[in-house]
């Protein structure tokens, strides 16, 4: 089970046999990524324990994680937040001597950008617990100054020790992964997301991330490995399908392609690029008039100023319409 159960002394009545399995089956589904079934099972630690702080701090654990997903989409996640200050604020109140109570709410006020707040909650967690590697892995997420008086120069060895600390630390090898990216270290990256497969072969963030380094090393036949593994835990992900239209957009297989584009935009989470690519498709196909159609489509889902693939598909919509100014009234 996990090492907070001994933490600190909890009655004796609220740790029963029932209790941990429930406990530990959400924790379970939660490293494979089943985030429905884990809700379910830390909501009825709450409901039938309302004296154990783990349900309600597993719980809010939870719900950060997704509030940060669907933050990374652009969602408003303010009532997410609301909640999830609910939920700790009950388990502080059952344990206010608990390590992991205020790294979650360190985490909690990471979203809300109040960075004072979070430093001052996850230092509190170390001074309770010091080997709480969640609080290591969300210290990575503020500015250096703010923990090199713990002897951590940088993330890349807050994120090491996070996964010292605890070997199945999800997001601790995904982080990494990423730091290594922005690094241009794509070596360590893979490393770390074939580190984190050997663990959980079904953890789709690692699938997608690796299936990305592929595709950009041109490593087509695992490329496409990786992402149809992902189809076939979650047949609508949107990165996978549009991934795999670039990947044989590349090799020049355009039919195969198309067909992955125009399935990535069914999909409730539209990758707008999906209809340049489309649109250089049916450009080579000899359909100008669709190709036009597309590059206006892309143009209307602009991200902003800084949507390079926007000002792209905007650039070639001004070449063709140059080139064959009969198209200029195509919709």
């Amino acid at each position: 089970l996990h090492s907070l159960r001994i933490e600190q002394n909890i009655p004796a009545a609220v740790l029963d046999d029932d209790f941990w399995r429930t406990y530990t089956l959400g924790q379970f589904a939660f490293f494979k990524g089943d985030t429905l079934t884990s809700e379910k099972y830390f909501r009825r630690c709450c409901q039938r324990w309302p004296q154990a702080v783990w349900g309600y701090c597993a719980l809010a654990h939870l719900y950060l994680r997704k509030a940060v997903a669907k933050k990374a989409l652009g969602g408003d996640v303010n009532a997410d937040l609301g909640e999830i200050a609910a939920l700790l604020l009950q388990a502080k109140r059952l344990s206010p001597n608990l390590a992991w109570v205020y790294c979650l709410y360190g985490e909690y006020f990471i979203q809300r950008e109040n960075w004072y707040q979070a430093e001052r909650c996850l230092k509190q967690c170390l001074q309770l617990n010091r080997n709480n590697a969640g609080c290591y892995l969300a210290l990575s997420r503020l500015h250096p100054s703010r923990y090199r008086d713990l002897g951590f120069l940088h993330e890349e060895a807050l994120l090491k020790y996070a996964i010292f600390l605890d070997p199945t630390c999800i997001a601790a090898y995904l982080w990494l992964a990423d730091y290594y990216c922005q690094k241009n270290q794509l070596d360590d990256a893979i490393s770390q997301y074939q580190r984190l497969l050997a663990l959980n072969p079904d953890n789709v963030n690692a699938l997608i991330g690796l299936g990305k380094l592929y595709l950009q090393n041109r490593n087509f036949a695992q490329m496409q490995m990786l992402f149809r593994h992902v189809l076939e835990i979650e047949p609508a992900n949107t990165q996978a399908l549009y991934n795999l239209g670039v990947g044989y957009y590349t090799q020049g297989e355009l039919d195969s392609a198309a067909d992955y584009f125009t399935r990535a935009l069914k999909t409730p989470h539209v990758n707008p690029d999906a209809y340049l690519y489309l649109a250089y498709i049916h450009e080579k196909k000899g359909d100008l008039a669709q190709a036009v159609s597309f590059l206006r489509l892309r143009i209307h889902y602009s991200h902003g100023a800084n949507d390079s693939f926007c000002e792209e598909a905007r650039r070639h919509l001004v070449k063709l319409l140059q080139k064959h100014p009969e198209l200029l009234n195509i919709k």
